[in-house]
């Protein structure tokens, strides 16, 4: 596991939540090094605006940034990121 804190206006990444979303500008620092990636809404279920809390998402790197990194190799990663659900139908229960 990795202890990374990503930046981003994710104010800006939650009203994205359409089919075609946009990728977002955002800032990931991993042992007091800062790279510059982006992040966009990923997945089909669990992106539907009202269900979830949080969209999943796509970290995606700036290739030559990343070079001799733990991230070498990677164009893109899927961030997990702890969600619950906001509404429940019969199905849920």
């Amino acid at each position: 596991m990795l202890n990374i804190t990503v930046k981003s206006d994710f104010n800006e990444i939650l009203n994205d939540w359409a089919e075609k979303s946009s990728c977002h500008d955002a800032l990931l620092e991993l042992d007091n090094t800062v790279y510059t990636v982006a992040l966009k809404i990923r997945g089909n279920y669990r992106r539907k605006k009202g269900d979830y809390s949080f969209p999943p998402l796509w970290l995606k790197f700036d290739g030559i940034q990343i070079n001799n990194t733990i991230f070498s190799g990677y164009e893109r990663l899927k961030l997990l990121i702890p969600y619950f659900k906001t509404t429940f139908n019969e199905q849920d229960i």
